[in-house]
């Protein structure tokens, strides 16, 4: 027999001596089941309305702290927030020349050379120069944070796949999908967060189902899983450069001019 009656807590609530806005999500939802089982509609309304409003303030709560620990963690990789040794010279080796120019594929090149050169061509009054080679540190360094945070989401697995479901239940009625699927389809759940075997369960799903609409999104999102250029208008570097020119109709100096008048 369900025991009908109200514990001491949830008389205070009822008689506002708690006010109902203060307590959590795992007491209204008690607060809720014993009203159902008096047949309190009331106090069952007011105790739903509170169990709504305080999964989204959990939501937001969430949010704020993932927001505020990325923060802590991206400011920790910005160049500004180190110190960096002053070179020992302000000429560029052959070598930073050579980097410069691009005659080295810059991926081949060390960030602490990358840091040297900067520095050096802030020195030497290279603006535009500092200015393009600090653009590739910050890079290298935000998508360094970046793979170690998608590892750390991975680790966590489930838990952290659940934090992004802050949509409506209703949304995913009669779509024949998990609440984790629709996510991806609708951009709820990160492709970060999800893995190519789960984009391909979701395909051979779609499949089944015969859903060429969903089916088409959840192949582009794999397409894109397995390389992010495939949307690039060109995959050529220098005709991506030629296009940026065009469209912000600004030079853009090309590496290979850079020192051309000491080789004359």
């Amino acid at each position: 027999m369900v025991n009908k009656q109200y514990s001491e807590k949830q008389l205070k609530v009822i008689r506002g001596e708690i006010p109902l806005e203060t307590v959590g999500t795992k007491t209204a939802l008690a607060l809720y089941n014993k009203a159902v089982a008096n047949n309190d509609v009331e106090i069952a309304k007011s105790a739903q309305e509170r169990i709504e409003k305080a999964k989204l303030e959990t939501i937001d709560r969430n949010r704020k702290r993932a927001r505020e620990s990325a923060r802590r963690c991206y400011l920790k990789i910005m160049p500004g927030n180190y110190e960096w040794k002053q070179p020992k010279s302000n000429v560029y080796t052959e070598h930073q020349k050579q980097v410069i120019r691009g005659e080295i594929p810059i991926e081949k090149v060390h960030t602490n050379n990358l840091i040297h050169i900067h520095q050096k061509a802030l020195t030497n009054y290279d603006y535009e120069l500092a200015e393009r080679v600090l653009d590739i540190i910050e890079t290298r360094r935000i998508e360094a944070y970046d793979r170690k945070y998608r590892w750390r989401t991975h680790v966590r697995g489930n838990r952290a796949k659940k934090l992004s479901y802050d949509f409506d239940r209703n949304d995913i009625k009669n779509e024949g999908l998990s609440k984790y699927e629709y996510g991806l389809l609708n951009g709820y759940v990160g492709l970060s967060e999800c893995s190519e075997d789960e984009l391909i369960r979701l395909i051979n799903q779609l499949i089944k189902q015969n859903d060429k609409e969903k089916l088409a999104i959840a192949q582009l999102l794999l397409k894109y899983k397995q390389d992010p250029k495939f949307i690039y208008i060109t995959q050529n570097h220098w005709e991506a450069i030629n296009l940026i020119e065009n469209m912000l109709q600004i030079p853009i100096r090309r590496p290979w001019t850079w020192f051309k008048s000491e080789t004359k």
